[in-house]
């Protein structure tokens, strides 16, 4: 399996009036949906000829959001969860593993698997488990070979999230919306990120709402979404400036679904996507043992990758942004308890609480749990 299925699909639709779309889907308590009885034919029709549609005076279904529903809603790959707003119907599509389940034995090969919302996901609703694959003897591992090759910077302060709220903060007085590229946040960053290069070669991604409009990086631009892209491996700088987060409906519906903890939740989200976009450089390339320098948003994000990459190194902040946001619930927590989750913590709480779920038990508290299970299975 590669990346040309993904996890999560979303897509969310307002008409004007909702009840002529929703009439041709059934969705039970749960949200999940499919075609209402008899309307199978019309969503095909809508998912993958909307000519027909004409011959049944069917036309208005012919709209670009609704196809997209029909295509996951008639597709054996995905489960389709819909929800209805007093506007909207919001719709998402959790990549099912239904057509895989007649096989005995399935090898995934995915980047970073156990880092995404796949492996949760499939756990929680199917009660699937995974195991590492037993034959890894004499494969070629970037993680542990290139590790001590790499130095990893943030850019942004200990505790603000890497967000496009936060990168077009005015630079000078942190206030969001800035509208004038060249007072934002980001070009600040961009600066650092030339200056820190210094004529060296380097190749980088942003949100395309960052159009680099002053030519501040000099270095050759990567597309936001670069997984599979194979002709940037020359570079042994990489810098990783782009955001991708789930909109606030997306992340609701994920956590009713799966229980899991913002900012857990964020950190799948978006690090799989921070992870191809440093993927891309010479990390590529077996051979290769020059010095590697990656640049990310966010230090959480940068721990991430430390933690994967054996040897790596941290060099902390690169510039000197201020701290923009005042502090983040984890952060009171931690000052009040004195707790500090890994990402590590929270995936295997999460693992947890799936298992007591599923076997009926009680569930504890993160903080009670960490201290009577955790800390007894990891060491103190």
């Amino acid at each position: 399996m590669d990346e040309g299925l993904p996890a999560i699909q979303q897509e969310s639709f307002s008409p004007g009036d909702k009840e002529q779309f929703l009439q041709y889907l059934q969705v039970d308590e749960t949200g999940l949906a499919s075609a209402s009885p008899g309307k199978k034919e019309i969503l095909e029709w809508v998912a993958r000829a909307p000519k027909k549609l004409k011959g049944q005076n069917l036309e208005h279904l012919a709209v670009s959001a609704f196809r997209s529903i029909c295509e996951l809603i008639v597709s054996d790959n995905y489960d389709v969860f819909v929800t209805e707003t007093d506007k909207s119907i919001e719709v998402l599509g959790l990549f099912s593993p239904e057509p895989l389940k007649h096989f005995k034995r399935i090898t995934l090969i995915v980047a970073i698997f156990e880092r995404t919302l796949l492996p949760i996901l499939w756990e929680k609703r199917h009660g699937i488990e995974f195991d590492d694959f037993p034959n890894q003897d004499g494969l070629f591992n970037a993680h542990t070979s290139k590790g001590a090759l790499m130095t990893i910077w943030h850019v942004l302060r200990e505790g603000d999230h890497p967000s496009k709220r936060n990168l077009s903060r005015n630079a000078e007085t942190t206030e969001i919306n800035e509208k004038e590229e060249s007072k934002q946040i980001i070009s600040k960053i961009a600066h650092y990120v030339e200056e820190h290069f210094a004529g060296r070669e380097y190749c980088w991604a942003a949100n395309d709402s960052f159009r680099n409009e002053e030519k501040i990086l000099s270095g050759v631009r990567m597309p936001v979404r670069s997984a599979g892209l194979d002709h940037f491996r020359q570079h042994d700088g990489v810098v990783s400036l782009e955001c991708i987060n789930p909109q606030p409906w997306v992340k609701n519906r994920l956590q009713e679904l799966l229980g899991l903890e913002d900012d857990y939740l964020y950190e799948l989200w978006r690090f799989s996507n921070t992870y191809q976009t440093v993927g891309r450089c010479s990390l590529r390339v077996r051979e290769n043992t020059q010095p590697i320098e990656v640049v990310v948003v966010s230090s959480s994000c940068a721990k991430l990758l430390a933690e994967l990459f054996e040897g790596s190194k941290i060099a902390g902040q690169l510039g000197n942004l201020p701290r923009l946001t005042g502090l983040t619930p984890k952060e009171k927590a931690q000052n009040l308890h004195g707790i500090s989750y890994t990402p590590a913590d929270n995936s295997a709480y999460s693992k947890y609480k799936v298992r007591q779920i599923n076997k009926g038990l009680e569930v504890l508290s993160k903080d009670i749990w960490f201290h009577e299970i955790r800390k007894k299975n990891v060491g103190e």
